[in-house]
């Protein structure tokens, strides 16, 4: 009977152990650096520190209806590795990814490691003479991170995966959609 009991409890403690180490390898964020995905500007303790950088990106940066905004006086670093900049992309003004850049191989290795370290194994690897890249995905959000080019260029890329089904239910319908589905 107690090695029975103790059978049980050694069961259910490894499970509970396994439940929340695979959440928390699994759980993305929910934005990034403050920002939440699907908040506005206006709701972001510091937008006083955004810069729009909108024009100077221009369409071939940006998507239909997005914004881009730098963030001021901002300590431009993810897992230890600095970028030049983080540009923090809105569509009808809430917030639906960032996107940075550095240079380096072992820049990429670095962030991979750190990026691996906080969620776990990724999703997709690719590599061929041109270029790596690495994904994280879930329902809430996606990373990726990209080397491409002679010069060894790193692109830290993540996005919200709620604002992109929206923005591709608005293309399609080219309807506004209802707050409450947010």
């Amino acid at each position: 009977m107690k090695r029975t009991r103790r059978s049980l409890i050694l069961c259910l403690i490894l499970m509970l152990y396994l439940i929340i180490t695979a959440d928390a390898k699994s759980s993305l964020p929910y934005g990034f650096k403050g920002l939440i995905w699907g908040q506005t500007l206006d709701d972001f303790q510091e937008n006083k520190t955004m810069k729009d950088v909108s024009t100077s990106l221009g369409n071939k940066v940006l998507g239909k209806d997005e914004s881009a905004y730098k963030r001021l006086n901002n300590d431009n670093k993810i897992g230890g590795v600095d970028f030049a900049n983080f540009i923090y992309i809105f569509w009808h003004g809430k917030f639906s990814a960032i996107s940075a850049y550095t240079q380096g191989s072992d820049k990429f290795t670095q962030i991979v490691g750190s990026t691996q370290k906080k969620f776990g194994r990724p999703n997709y690897i690719e590599e061929n003479q041109y270029c790596k890249r690495i994904v994280w995905t879930n329902s809430k959000a996606e990373t990726v991170i990209t080397m491409a080019g002679d010069d060894d260029v790193v692109h830290f890329y993540m996005r919200s995966r709620s604002i992109e089904k929206l923005q591709s239910r608005w293309e399609k319908t080219n309807k506004p959609i209802n707050h409450v589905e947010w």
